[in-house]
């Protein structure tokens, strides 16, 4: 499943997630994709996110994965 978040540095696809803009998880990940905060172990920490993160800054994917 892929979704979508619209930032200040363009769209970002997120997979391995379901969530809709009104979820917290949507502005915890859009805040740290504007910040640049992009580090495994930050997504983790803030989403609760315990599998590997698989961030790609330049095709602008996020992949939350499972074990």
């Amino acid at each position: 499943m892929m979704r979508q978040i619209k930032t200040t540095k363009g769209t970002w696809k997120i997979y391995g997630v379901y969530f809709t803009p009104s979820d917290s998880f949507y502005d915890i990940v859009k805040k740290a994709i504007e910040s640049g905060n992009l580090r495994q172990s930050y997504l983790q920490q803030v989403t609760g996110h315990c599998a590997p993160i698989q961030i790609d800054c330049a095709s602008k994917e996020i992949h939350f994965l499972s074990f």
